[in-house]
C-alpha cells in the first residue's frame, strides 16, 4: 500500500527520503472534545505507512473548525 501521488509532498530526514501528505478531513471527537488532523508518512525505500493523528496548531475563531497546519519540521518530528 502506498500514498496516492497527488498533494504529495517530500522531504529528507537523516538522510533518508520521506512523503507525506495531510488528510483530506479534520475529525472532531466529541466524547474528548477535540480536533485531529491526520498525516501519513512513507519512507521512499518501505511501503510500511505511518498515521500520526495530531492536534491542530489553531482553530479558526470564526468558523471554530482547525486550520490544517502542518509544518515540514513537525513531519521531520513525527519521524524521529
Amino acid at each position: 500500500m502506498s500514498i496516492a501521488a497527488k498533494g504529495l509532498r517530500s522531504i529528507v530526514v537523516d538522510g533518508k527520503q520521506y512523503h507525506w501528505k495531510v488528510g483530506r478531513q479534520e475529525y472532531y471527537y466529541q466524547n474528548a472534545a477535540e480536533w485531529t488532523i491526520n498525516v501519513v508518512i512513507q519512507c521512499e525505500d518501505s511501503e510500511a505507512l505511518l498515521l500520526v493523528k495530531t492536534a491542530p496548531s489553531k482553530v479558526n475563531p470564526v468558523f471554530l473548525v482547525p486550520e490544517r497546519v502542518v509544518k515540514p519540521k513537525d513531519v521531520a518530528n513525527f519521524v524521529k
